[in-house]
């Protein structure tokens, strides 16, 4: 997986936190790391987080790509429509995955919902066998 770009969403970073193997071999073999500014208004908004979850994110998001939202990203809401629309998706996700699509990122998440996306390159962390080669 060399040389991939990997976007993780909010329930990969957790589980990164948490110190999940797989999600580390990912995120050291990445050679950029994105997420989206949902997943940080997501893990932010958590109640019960210390200080020390926060200041953790906080590192965590310095060595990233985030990616923000722009109304002036017409090809970001379009492809969020579509996504919502086609794949029934809520609207966080579909957010989401057309980010990491536009960017021309992989999607590390052990969400189900992510699936059925055809346009996205997925990597359920929680499936091994379903890494992408990325040489």
């Amino acid at each position: 997986m060399n040389g991939a770009n990997n976007l993780f969403d909010t329930n990969a970073i957790i589980e990164f936190f948490r110190g999940e193997e797989s999600l580390g071999k990912i995120y050291h073999e990445t050679e950029s790391v994105g997420i989206s500014i949902i997943s940080r208004i997501e893990y932010m908004s958590f109640s019960g987080l210390t200080k020390e979850d926060k200041d953790m994110f906080q590192s965590f998001s310095e060595d990233c790509i985030v990616f923000d939202l722009s109304n002036q990203n017409q090809k970001l809401i379009d492809l969020t429509i579509k996504l919502r629309i086609q794949y029934s998706l809520k609207l966080p996700d579909a957010l989401i995955a057309s980010q990491a699509i536009l960017n021309g990122f992989n999607l590390v998440s052990s969400d189900k919902g992510f699936k059925k996306i055809q346009e996205l390159s997925l990597i359920d962390f929680k499936e091994a066998s379903n890494v992408p080669n990325q040489t």
